[in-house]
């Protein structure tokens, strides 16, 4: 894949990332409204990371275990610093 393909790949996760952080600055007051927006970067995030290696002949389910886990781990950290009532 070239260089070019590559930017596009990238920047398409990049707006991924940053449409959750817009999210969680516009729903500043609402913890349920912030954590939709994270949980919507999070899918975004495993989509961008499944459809990326499969077009570029890399995809296995070890690689989509390796998405899945940080994804995980950006959800527990969010619900432990939005809901620590």
């Amino acid at each position: 894949m070239g260089t070019k393909e590559h930017f596009w790949h990238y920047l398409l996760l990049f707006i991924i990332v940053l449409s959750g952080l817009v999210g969680v600055v516009v729903y500043n007051s609402n913890p349920w409204g912030r954590f939709a927006s994270i949980f919507g970067s999070v899918l975004g995030y495993l989509g961008w990371g499944a459809w990326h290696h499969y077009v570029e002949e890399r995809f296995s389910w070890m690689v989509l275990s390796e998405y899945l886990l940080v994804a995980l781990v950006v959800l527990a950290s969010a619900s432990l610093i939005l809901f620590h009532y």
